[in-house]
């Protein structure tokens, strides 16, 4: 069972005002579209691509599109088959959360280059942390981006740095995290009970918005793993109940272990380096919640730093949405901070100091950027959170948050997130053949797991699945597999074993699309486990999931198609109320669902296992 290839994009964007360049006669003939802000921008396009002889699929304004924006068209002219390459002028983002899901699905199928300045009242920090997650290669202003589609139009898409720059900015934003997943298996635990603290402060009938106390800060973080250090080792001039350490224990029973257990250094003994990076989580009003992190100017056991010279440096700042991207945080605290470049990041036995001691081995910096993935959830997951500041503090090979400080602010105040963070709601444990078995969201971390998964299939299996026989996926296609917008698409993995060890032994995938005739949004599915553990109803449970998730977010229907051959899929399909159709292909069949009419019946068929 495989995924369409049909076209389910949206149709082209008429409202827009749009016109066409003559196509150029070079031996590459790139077909570029432009997406810009005013009709003189249009108007400029136009000329150059006449003047320099650059082909121009089409342009279109927003300037005049009454019905349509940035986004509408992105989603368009990604599956556009005469659009190869996008050039994009903005200066005013109309609906962040839908423009950022439609920008990343279009970089990843053509590469974008753009020009984005912040509007009035708009952050340009926040602004281009936008733009950062988008995938979008950057330029300065107009006129470089003109030069650009003359570059692409003389070097082609093939070659030259220019599409070398978009290649290497996908493999920045498709990169395998620096450390292994974490557990995210109790995060669904940790923000019940941290609802449970902030319930109690607003049941006192105190104003809103209120900071929290410390020792509410220090209960409400510890949910989710971070705690005061347990020696007490804290710099004299900071409260001890207010400096919190990472401790593998959770409070009162709740375990996010690994997920936290990442964060803790090693210990190596190295008590002479101290780092601090102050951390500020605001809401803005136009993309949600913020993270910011400065360098500290604190230069505590740091005797190979002139003090004098450090303190004339302006400190850098970085800037990037929640929820935070680890792999992009990750290469923010490089940059902060430095790295030991002649040791691998990502090797677990790398505990080795360089002689600069400003600089941190690469493993340690990682486990700061869990450290800030574990603050950034807890923001994500509790709405009522509108600020947080604090210090993230490197000690004795080991990192703490201190001196937190929270906000509460009434239900509804806070904007809403820009990017759909990762749905720990959808976290279940159960006992399967005296196994724990743990059904949740895919997440980037997974990449080496989800290979395993591909090489427990079978090629028979794996055909069935894909259409085709299939090679063993290398880094990029993985990448694409894992890293996914919960926005637009849902892969509930079945997994089980700790983090560093996890097994994943089936998933069930969903990519959503607007279908051309206008009935309303669908699902287009698919089902895949290990060969060895068929006849156990893993693919059932699996596509129960997918099914309920779909129907809870408002799909019309969920579709598919399936070889005719394979009968388990299409029995298990029969069994969840699925009925067939002709397909133009004699050798598949269509199958499809109504959602919202119509509930799984679970009782059909006791005995069939997939």
């Amino acid at each position: 069972m495989v995924p369409s290839d049909a076209d389910t994009s949206p149709r082209p964007p008429t409202s827009a005002s749009t016109t066409s360049a003559p196509r150029a006669s070079t031996r590459w003939c790139v077909r570029a579209s432009w997406i810009v802000a005013t009709d003189a921008q249009a108007s400029r396009v136009q000329a150059y691509s006449l003047d320099h002889q650059i082909g121009v699929s089409a342009v279109f304004s927003l300037e005049t599109a009454h019905d349509m924006d940035c986004a509408d068209m992105l989603d368009f002219l990604a599956t556009d088959p005469h659009t190869h390459i996008v050039f994009v002028a903005l200066t005013h983002l109309a609906r962040p959360s839908r423009f950022l899901s439609a920008a990343r699905a279009c970089t990843r199928n053509k590469p974008v280059f753009a020009w984005c300045v912040a509007p009035d009242g708009q952050g340009q920090p926040v602004y281009q942390a936008a733009i950062e997650r988008t995938g979008f290669v950057r330029v300065n202003d107009f006129e470089q981006l003109l030069d650009a589609s003359q570059t692409a139009e003389a070097q082609g898409i093939q070659q030259g740095p220019l599409i070398e720059s978009y290649r290497e900015q996908m493999r920045r934003i498709m990169a395998t995290p620096p450390l292994p997943a974490p557990d995210v298996r109790g995060l669904r635990a940790a923000h019940a009970h941290a609802r449970q603290w902030i319930d109690r402060i607003e049941t006192r009938g105190t104003d809103l918005p209120l900071w929290m106390g410390s020792n509410e800060a220090q209960m409400l973080l510890a949910c989710f793993g971070l705690h005061a250090d347990t020696n007490g080792s804290v710099d004299t001039d900071v409260e001890a109940d207010n400096t919190i350490g990472v401790d593998i224990e959770a409070d009162e029973g709740i375990k996010a272990d690994a997920a936290i257990k990442a964060i803790s250094g090693s210990d190596n003994g190295m008590t002479a380096v101290d780092y601090t990076i102050e951390v500020e989580i605001h809401d803005d009003p136009g993309f949600g919640a913020v993270m910011t992190l400065t360098p500290g100017s604190r230069l505590a056991h740091r005797p190979n730093i002139d003090a004098a010279s450090e303190d004339r440096e302006s400190p850098r700042t970085v800037t990037h949405l929640l929820p935070v991207d680890t792999t992009l945080v990750f290469d923010s605290l490089h940059d902060l901070m430095g790295i030991n470049d002649s040791k691998d990041p990502k090797d677990p036995t790398d505990t080795t100091r360089p002689t600069d001691a400003r600089r941190l081995p690469g493993r340690d910096i990682a486990q700061a950027a869990y450290a800030l993935e574990t603050l950034s959830a807890i923001v994500c997951g509790q709405s009522r959170l509108g600020a947080m500041t604090g210090q993230l503090e490197y000690s004795a090979g080991r990192w703490y948050f201190a001196r937190a400080r929270l906000l509460i602010v009434a239900r509804g105040r806070r904007h809403p997130l820009s990017i759909r963070p990762y749905p720990f709601n959808l976290e279940q444990t159960i006992d399967w053949d005296g196994m724990a078995l743990t059904f949740r969201p895919i997440r980037p971390e997974d990449e080496p797991h989800h290979a395993g998964l591909f090489r427990a299939q079978t090629p028979e299996d794996l055909y069935l699945r894909f259409f085709s026989m299939q090679r063993e996926p290398d880094h990029a296609r993985l990448s694409r597999l894992v890293r996914i917008d919960y926005a637009r698409e849902m892969a509930i993995i079945a997994c089980s074993g700790p983090a560093d060890q996890l097994v994943v032994h089936g998933v069930a995938r969903a990519v959503s699309c607007v279908e051309a005739h206008g009935a309303g949004e669908s699902a287009e599915f698919a089902v895949a486990i290990r060969s060895d553990e068929k006849g156990h109803h893993l693919g059932r449970m699996l596509m129960e999931r997918i099914i309920d998730y779909c129907r809870g977010r408002g799909m019309a229907r969920i579709v598919g198609v399936v070889l005719k051959e394979n009968r388990r899929m299409l029995a298990l399909a029969q069994d969840c109320g699925f009925e067939r159709q002709t397909n133009e292909d004699p050798t598949i069949w269509s199958i499809v669902l109504p959602l919202q009419d119509q509930a799984i019946n679970t009782a059909r068929r006791p005995d069939n296992r997939a």
